[in-house]
């Protein structure tokens, strides 16, 4: 038998996105991914091409889309009210409390699209182009010439690249922003 000095509880606030209606707290759901015949198709150019292949995961990048109309939850229960919020409640009695979302979060039926948009603006606002012929690869030119592409697989990319420095850089951004 093992004592424990501490038990760590975690938890996940989520939105029970089921009870949302198009139109009043979402309007667009849809998010593309990159396919698998897109996915082969940049191992392939790599492979043609001698870029080498890192892989990166956004943690937890549902929480960094900014949210696209109003969206209101539930206080959830075993919330601990700081003092400035028990004498805004007291002066108030017969007010309905709840949480006004300012960033997307896990449940939300548009999550996944206002993630994706969010995503695409930062990674337009350094430089990278999306693809006309797939919205799921994004590509970096210096001077006309690829240096970094980018498959995106909701919140995984696929990043080709020729020089190290210019992953590192890249990955340092996204970092800083996510």
């Amino acid at each position: 038998n093992t004592s424990l000095d501490f038990i760590l509880f975690k938890a996940r606030l989520c939105a029970r996105g089921f009870l949302q209606q198009h139109g009043i707290n979402y309007f667009n759901s849809y998010a593309p991914t990159l396919s698998l015949i897109s996915l082969r198709m940049l191992l392939v150019y790599a492979s043609k091409y001698g870029f080498s292949i890192h892989n990166a995961d956004i943690d937890a990048a549902y929480l960094n889309g900014v949210i696209d109309c109003d969206v209101y939850l539930q206080i959830p229960e075993g919330y601990i009210y700081s003092e400035e919020e028990r004498r805004q409640m007291n002066s108030e009695p017969n007010a309905t409390w709840c949480l006004k979302l300012q960033k997307g979060i896990y449940g939300l039926v548009q999550s996944g699209y206002i993630w994706r948009n969010t995503f695409i603006e930062f990674i337009q606002s350094i430089g990278f182009s999306v693809m006309k012929s797939d919205p799921c690869i994004l590509v970096y030119r210096v001077n006309s010439k690829i240096n970094i592409i980018i498959g995106l697989y909701v919140d995984d990319l696929i990043i080709l690249y020729k020089v190290k420095t210019e992953l590192d850089k890249f990955l340092a951004q996204l970092k800083q922003r996510f």
